[in-house]
């Protein structure tokens, strides 16, 4: 949370008791300067002994800010004060303003005795409200908000020393929710449900670090906070689970990127690993270029072998694919880790992750 402000060079004034309003004019960079070069200046209005107001404007007299100080000594050289720092002669003290070129407020917020401690709010400039947090020393804990510009909220969330923690709501501009869940110090956890702009559920993502694969008797892991569950369905007699690795960057499409996909179905105790594995193989539409069968290294679950594979999507993009493969008391198990081949040297550290945490 960046609650940076201006600084400024200031003349010499005499002792408080005894001034009266004083200006200063500044330069485009907003160091001090003759008045007939100014773009910038500044009115420094003494309100008591030791608290004064200092706005700043525009050369035209557009009113850009305004802030309280609180001197700590009688007299005070404004110049030394911008040299050496506020501590030593004045810190700010009660409310700033931030305002819009039209004259609309657009930043609130508090200082005590040179802290910044309160509320933080933000309008837009047609007077709605746009943000809204609690911070002390730029850190911002409890609830933040964001609107839209037509004062609908946009967003609520919790912060806990301005890491994301708690309970989010993101909501469309129409003023329903989006999609709602709770964060973890700064990782999505637990169940997030995605809502239609007319709150008909959509989908459901769940966010944890291990699950239980019933049936095979397996625990798998995920590396904290960057895969979620994201699809469970069945197909005929296999049951299937659909996780999807978060998206590195913005732009970045997540069913592009990187799955877990995760089958299971049940097969005839004659049936071995080998002879459950040719099944499914003929199945999968890659191109197997090497069998991993006993690299403890890179998975240690018993009646297991695995493939590394490659094949090309449907826009022609190359996809690395690992297969594996486990028969466990009767049930069939086909997981298949698929990323981009670009991708796949940043991904190769939590594929190796995955398998390694495949446990009875």
């Amino acid at each position: 949370m960046n609650l940076a402000r201006y600084l400024f060079v200031f003349i010499v004034l005499l002792p408080f008791a005894s001034i009266a309003q004083d200006t200063v004019y500044f330069n485009q960079d907003w160091l001090a300067a003759e008045k007939e070069n100014a773009q910038y200046f500044s009115t420094i209005n003494p309100i008591t002994e030791n608290q004064f107001l200092v706005k700043d404007f525009t050369i035209d007299k557009v009113l850009l800010s305004e802030y309280h100080y609180k001197g700590l000594q009688a007299n005070i050289d404004w110049n030394k004060l911008y040299e050496v720092g506020f501590n030593q002669y004045a810190v700010e003290n009660g409310t700033s303003r931030n305002y819009y070129p039209s004259g609309s407020i657009k930043k609130e917020f508090e200082y005590v005795d040179g802290e910044q401690k309160g509320m933080v709010t933000l309008w837009w400039e047609n007077g709605k409200k746009e943000k809204e947090f609690f911070a002390v020393n730029n850190i911002a804990n409890g609830i933040y908000s964001e609107f839209f510009e037509s004062g609908e909220p946009s967003l609520s969330v919790k912060f806990q020393n301005d890491t994301l923690h708690g309970p989010a709501i993101y909501y469309y501009p129409n003023g329903k929710i989006s999609h709602m869940g709770k964060f973890n110090k700064g990782i999505k956890f637990g169940i997030w449900t995605y809502l239609s702009e007319d709150g008909k559920p959509v989908a459901e993502e769940l966010y944890q670090d291990t699950y239980f694969i019933d049936g095979a008797d397996v625990n798998i892991s995920f590396p904290e906070g960057v895969w979620y569950l994201s699809e469970r369905y069945k197909l005929d007699d296999r049951l299937s689970f659909l996780f999807y690795r978060l998206a590195m960057n913005e732009d970045e499409n997540i069913e592009d990127l990187a799955s877990c996909l995760i089958s299971l179905e049940d097969v005839p105790l004659d049936i071995g690993l080998i002879d459950y594995s040719s099944f499914r193989r003929r199945r999968l539409s890659v191109d197997v270029k090497r069998v991993i069968t006993k690299e403890k290294d890179l998975f240690t679950l018993p009646q297991s072998i695995g493939y590394f594979a490659n094949h090309t999507d449907s826009n022609n993009n190359e996809r690395t694919t690992i297969v594996l493969h486990s028969v466990q008391a009767g049930v069939g198990m086909e997981l298949v880790l698929d990323c981009s081949s670009e991708n796949y040297e940043t991904l190769k550290e939590e594929f190796e992750y995955i398998l390694q945490s495949l446990k009875k």
